[in-house]
């Protein structure tokens, strides 16, 4: 014989469940700035058929890991203090 849940009555309340997810973008500009630095050094190691191209290239790779390197560092601090003022203590604590 099936058994028929009771219903809850008065002022019973169930916790509603909470999902949350952070994402840091820190980590994506620290893997560009790498990647950048890791293709400049790719061009420095190869056969400089066309100098100017090169140095072009070259000067566009270090920039950016340049650039990445500070985006990541102004990203980690924000989300720093971001986890601090919502009071998630993973990385903080």
């Amino acid at each position: 014989m099936p058994v028929t849940p009771k219903p809850i009555t008065g002022s019973t309340q169930i916790p509603t469940p909470r999902v949350t997810l952070r994402s840091y973008l820190s980590t994506q500009h620290l893997y560009a700035a790498r990647y950048a630095a890791e293709a400049a050094q790719a061009v420095e190691q190869e056969d400089h058929a066309d100098p100017v191209a090169s140095f072009i290239r070259h000067r566009g790779h270090v920039m950016s890991a340049v650039t990445e390197s500070i985006a990541f560092l102004e990203a980690a601090i924000n989300e720093i203090f971001q986890d601090a003022a919502d009071g998630d203590h993973s990385y903080v604590g």
